[in-house]
């Protein structure tokens, strides 16, 4: 049995690493409830 996960690992793209930094700096939103995070979806 090999000890390897089952998909190749790749380096993150420039959006991907952006979401990154914002998520360590805390720049992320936060929601009470899946209806209030569909309610912002809807919204974009």
């Amino acid at each position: 049995m090999d000890k390897k996960l089952p998909f190749e690992i790749e380096i993150p793209n420039k959006e991907t690493m952006k979401a990154i930094k914002e998520a360590e700096r805390g720049e992320v939103d936060y929601f009470n409830s899946v209806e209030d995070l569909m309610k912002d979806l809807e919204n974009c």
